[in-house]
């Protein structure tokens, strides 16, 4: 996956095209890769590296946005699982809470059914990220990548490391 900028597409920026796994491009490099390659535009907000919304009034979502939203969490947004296998889940439930981007996460089938769990809750953070509170009334965040070009991702907390053993 080569991340870049439609501001170095524009010739508007000079940040360096990212090879995933491998870094930062020479630019002629680049655009040999972005000639011969199939495009996929993935639209993300400058300043957080969120991708920005889209939204349906559907319960299953199109492909466009299930894609959108597999690619903005990586995997299950469950803090300390990092399951690729996931189901999309609605936040708050359909026909409650929209089918879109800002309701929709990842989550691999066993955190999906915890979310149902009365003892437990998910509810909205002020960052737009989904705080998990444990039943002792811990609070944990979810964990989404960030997207941009030259980012690093946080690290994923420790399960072992915290006040709630892992409900998991």
């Amino acid at each position: 996956q080569l991340k870049v900028s439609a501001d170095w597409l524009l010739g508007a920026s000079t940040e360096a095209p990212v090879l995933t796994g491998h870094g930062p491009l020479p630019a002629d490099v680049a655009l040999r890769l972005i000639a011969d390659a199939g495009w996929k535009r993935i639209v993300y907000q400058p300043l957080t590296g969120a991708l920005l919304d889209v939204g349906t009034t559907v319960h299953d979502p199109p492909a466009a946005l299930r894609e959108h939203v597999l690619i903005r969490d990586g995997g299950c947004t469950q803090p300390i699982c990092s399951n690729p296998r996931v189901d999309l889940d609605h936040n708050t439930r359909f026909p409650h809470g929209p089918t879109s981007a800002a309701n929709l996460r990842s989550r691999c089938r066993h955190h999906h059914h915890l979310k149902q769990h009365p003892q437990w809750q998910a509810r909205v953070g002020e960052d737009g990220r989904i705080q998990w509170i444990s039943p002792t009334g811990h609070t944990y965040p979810e964990h989404i990548p960030d997207l941009r070009p030259g980012a690093t991702s946080t690290p994923r907390p420790d399960p072992h490391i915290g006040p709630d053993p892992p409900p998991f």
